[in-house]
């Protein structure tokens, strides 16, 4: 019986490790360990700037409301497992930021996004995904998918938002908490590079972690 107990409780906590590494920032930061990239990203890259230039990345992370740069998101994750994080990614071509990649992370929800900037720094397309919170409401298995552009004025940005599933196919009708509703209410809209709280760091040099 004793080995049985012991057995099941191993069991659950190595269900619990698999549904933790299985969270989508827990996720990007494995690729960040591997130094690989995520093949959506670079799709989106690609789309964003045509032609064969290779990027320069730098990153970004919140340390106590601040933002801070650095060379090694997985050394300043080290041991993270869930809680609060902020990050970003900065892809410069020919010294100019051209796309952006942010999470946004804490135990209610999980967000993404990619930006697509020109030249003048403007965006001109972004991509959001928001993951409810995996522990907190187990019947939410639903992402949802937030595509922005703006418009033919600069007043008026056209968004689309659609619910789809862990496989990309939409859903109609998902069961959303008032929470999440909330979080997805008040996503904020960014217009421009000087927009992103990072942008005047972007030639600050990490510290030494």
């Amino acid at each position: 019986m004793k080995r049985a107990a012991i057995s099941l409780s191993t069991l659950v906590i190595s269900y619990a490790c698999l549904a933790q590494s299985a969270a989508p920032f827990n996720q990007y930061l494995e690729l960040a360990k591997a130094g690989k990239v995520d093949a959506r990203v670079e799709t989106f890259a690609h789309a964003c700037v045509k032609g064969d230039i290779k990027p320069g990345r730098k990153f970004f992370y919140t340390a106590q409301s601040n933002w801070l740069p650095t060379n090694d998101l997985h050394l300043v994750f080290a041991g993270y497992v869930t809680g609060d994080a902020n990050t970003a990614e900065v892809w410069q071509y020919g010294g100019v930021p051209r796309v952006v990649y942010l999470w946004e992370v804490d135990l209610e929800y999980q967000r993404d996004t990619l930006f697509c900037l020109n030249k003048a720094g403007d965006v001109t397309k972004s991509v959001s995904r928001f993951f409810p919170s995996q522990s907190g409401e187990p019947r939410e298995h639903w992402v949802y998918v937030r595509t922005t552009r703006p418009g033919q004025h600069d007043s008026t940005w056209q968004t689309v938002g659609v619910y789809q599933d862990e496989s990309g196919k939409r859903l109609a009708n998902p069961d959303l908490s008032s929470e999440d509703k909330d979080f997805i209410k008040g996503e904020r809209v960014v217009h421009y590079w000087n927009d992103f709280d990072f942008a005047g760091l972007l030639d600050q040099k990490p510290r030494t972690q």
